[in-house]
């Protein structure tokens, strides 16, 4: 215990233990992380964030363009009010001239397709137009975006759609910041690859393949390390290697207190800066230092309290890497079936099922923390954290649930 009260913290002290929110800020503030650049294609650009400030090389529209679907004609056919169109014939007294088109110069103003119908006999018929002038329903040369005009700022993010407007802006390539890499080592002599059988008193790694694809989620490089057994000198020269790698190094295991969890007082000897315990429960023995100013983060070996680590603390991270603020979930408004119990001193993280009833109002079943793993995950598609100080909710109270997964896939 030497080693943990040396940096300020009593790890059997729960008073002691910090919020996540404490945490997050703590880490923030003293990590400045330098991302490189980078340049790519445009059509691989995008969820990536601009290194660079660049201006359009294009007009749009690139002369000018029907501002709607419909037909051009001239102007002055109708300044003393709607012509006699009979006798009209396509590409002498008009043109088509669908959204986006341009047309020939001798037509400047576009009537819209709805005014326009065709008799009988295959005439043309133009509904009164009060509004005619020349120009009418014409985009001029620039009038969306002008050649020099600024097209992206560096530190933009870069979603589709201006993935399409770079590319109507004439940007064929563009410089970007480089993602994180993130590093994930394993720990436990217990732990074995998946696809191998285990044998009495082992376990399959299952973490790696959840925080991989998370990452991936989240725009960041993924680094997985081999399995590193309970024994010191291989934690060291693993994690040595991966601070010397990455920019992010997560351990896997070994934030509690058991004779092989070695991680933590690692983490605790190194760190400039080192945090044992978090206030929210799954998940209360996670670890996070700053070492060789880089976060590193001890987080827990079970499943879901691995996800509400990463889900917390390593998505602030990655976000803050490129400057970006970290993504929110969308809440939907619930009612609980059944009530909520917890301890009044941890945050906790609740996992619910969330539905419609047939009123399609948003309805929400608390998955107890003592239910079996394998019905839990097939059920929870959204959580709600219930906050440090509340000890019970409710039945038919209404919380805030955060949806994990699209509503068409679970709700």
């Amino acid at each position: 215990m030497t080693e943990y009260k040396r940096k300020g913290v009593d790890y059997l002290n729960p008073e002691k233990f910090a919020t996540r929110a404490e945490i997050v800020q703590r880490v923030l503030g003293l990590w400045a992380p330098k991302p490189g650049t980078e340049v790519v294609p445009l059509a691989e650009a995008a969820w990536r964030v601009s290194a660079e400030t660049l201006a359009s090389t294009l007009n749009q529209p690139f002369f000018r363009a029907s501002f709607c679907d419909g037909i051009a004609v001239r102007s002055a056919d109708f300044l003393n009010g709607p012509p006699e169109t009979s006798a009209w014939k396509e590409g002498i007294d008009y043109v088509p001239a669908d959204m986006g088109d341009d047309f020939d110069d001798a037509f400047d103003m576009v009537v819209n397709i709805e005014k326009v119908s065709f008799d009988e006999n295959g005439a043309i018929v133009i509904e009164p137009e009060p509004e005619a002038k020349s120009g009418l329903r014409i985009r001029t040369k620039g009038e969306t975006l002008r050649e020099g005009e600024t097209a992206i700022t560096a530190g933009a993010f870069i979603d589709p759609f201006k993935l399409g407007f770079l590319a109507g802006a004439g940007v064929n390539e563009i410089s970007v910041l480089t993602k994180p890499k993130v590093a994930f080592i394993p720990t436990g002599t217990e732990l074995i690859p998946p696809g191998q059988a285990p044998k009495r008193g082992q376990t399959v790694e299952s973490n790696g393949l959840m925080v991989g694809a998370t990452l991936g989620l989240w725009r960041a490089d993924f680094k997985p390390f081999p399995i590193v057994v309970d024994q010191k000198e291989a934690l060291e020269k693993t994690l040595n290697e991966a601070l010397a790698s990455c920019d992010i190094v997560l351990l896997n295991g070994g934030t509690s207190m058991g004779s092989e969890d070695l991680v933590s007082s690692a983490l605790a000897r190194k760190g400039s800066f080192f945090q044992h315990g978090v206030k929210a429960v799954p998940g209360l023995p996670m670890a996070v230092a700053l070492i060789d100013g880089k976060p590193v983060v001890n987080v827990p070996g079970p499943p879901f309290a691995a996800f509400c680590g990463m889900d917390w603390l390593v998505k602030p991270l990655v976000a803050h890497w490129s400057g970006q603020p970290c993504p929110q979930r969308r809440k939907v408004l619930a009612k609980l079936t059944k009530e909520i119990t917890k301890p009044g001193h941890f945050e906790f993280f609740h996992r619910l099922r969330l539905f419609k009833d047939e009123s399609a109002n948003y309805m929400v079943d608390p998955i107890s923390f003592f239910d079996r793993y394998a019905e839990a995950t097939g059920r929870f598609n959204a959580i709600y954290i219930v906050p440090i100080g509340i000890e019970r909710i409710e039945a038919g109270e209404e919380i805030e649930a955060e949806v994990l997964y699209s509503e068409w896939a679970n709700v």
